[in-house]
């Protein structure tokens, strides 16, 4: 969870001579961008639509526009908040209806499931039997299906806050909200959530959505293939 002193979320490896390149055309300099927050888009946008390939689809379609608007980026912001707001315009514009990936009774299910499940003095960060692997990916199912029961407005801000670990303030900037409802919003979808995700899914609650390297390489393939003329 974000803590009192943790630094703010960066833009891992994109410098401004990088971005100026992307401003050029470059594609393999857009290449960088994409490869260094795909983690993040997808991982946010996931939580929003019902599919891994809605997921891909959106982000496609988030990387298609920020190259195509890349001059109007001023840097006052960060690259990483610029591409979520284009990405979470995308996802409104698609009308997409949010669902749970799983079925899920109710929020007790959830709890009941992660005590159970849970090993003697917490859930190990590195699960180290194959009975810890079960659990441990049994815990993160149920909590991706507890996460995508959240309301919209607060699954939205979760994501970012305690997840993605993004300021209050970033999240404010990004949602276009003021800084008092960030926190309301994480408030209570931790209230919603309750002890689950403090006590019982710490390490799990970071595979939550998680980004291999071969969906890495789709989207970028996918993006730069439709930026790249076909020979006339």
């Amino acid at each position: 969870m974000h803590s009192a002193g943790k630094p703010v979320h960066k833009d891992v490896t994109v410098t401004e001579a990088v971005i100026g390149r992307a401003r050029a055309g470059d594609h393999a300099a857009f290449e960088a961008i994409m490869r260094a927050h795909n983690r993040l888009l997808y991982r946010f946008v996931r939580n929003l639509v019902p599919s891994d390939a809605d997921a891909e689809d959106v982000i496609q379609e988030t990387y298609i526009k920020a190259f195509r608007a890349i001059d109007r980026f001023d840097g006052r912001a960060r690259l990483s908040t610029w591409l979520v707001k284009i990405a979470l315009h995308e996802v409104h514009n698609r009308g997409r209806k949010t669902r749970m990936t799983e079925p899920l009774d109710t929020m007790e299910n959830v709890i009941s499931m992660a005590a159970h499940l849970r090993p003697a003095g917490g859930l190990a960060a590195q699960a180290t039997t194959p009975e810890q692997d079960a659990a441990r990916d049994q815990i993160r199912r149920y909590l991706e299906a507890a996460i995508a029961q959240l309301p919209e407005d607060f699954r939205t801000v979760f994501v970012l806050r305690g997840i993605e670990e993004f300021s209050v303030d970033e999240t404010s900037d990004m949602l276009g909200i003021p800084p008092s409802t960030v926190r309301t919003r994480f408030h209570r979808a931790r209230a919603r959530l309750r002890d689950l995700l403090d006590r019982d899914a710490g390490s799990a609650l970071q595979d939550v959505h998680p980004f291999a390297g071969a969906r890495c390489d789709r989207i970028v393939n996918g993006v730069l293939g439709r930026l790249t003329p076909t020979p006339g």
